[in-house]
């Protein structure tokens, strides 16, 4: 199968807009993870 017609994979960050979080965001989008970042404080994000 091509690459380009797998499903993008998604992960779940717990604490997306904390120090380390966002980072962990930022790589795991740049590898081509759909993201979705659950947070305490969304209004950071």
């Amino acid at each position: 199968m091509n690459a380009s017609w797998a499903p993008a994979q998604t992960a779940t960050v717990f604490g997306g807009t904390g120090f380390l979080g966002r980072r962990v965001v930022r790589r795991l989008r740049e590898a081509g993870f759909a993201v979705r970042i659950a947070a305490r404080h969304p209004e950071r994000g």
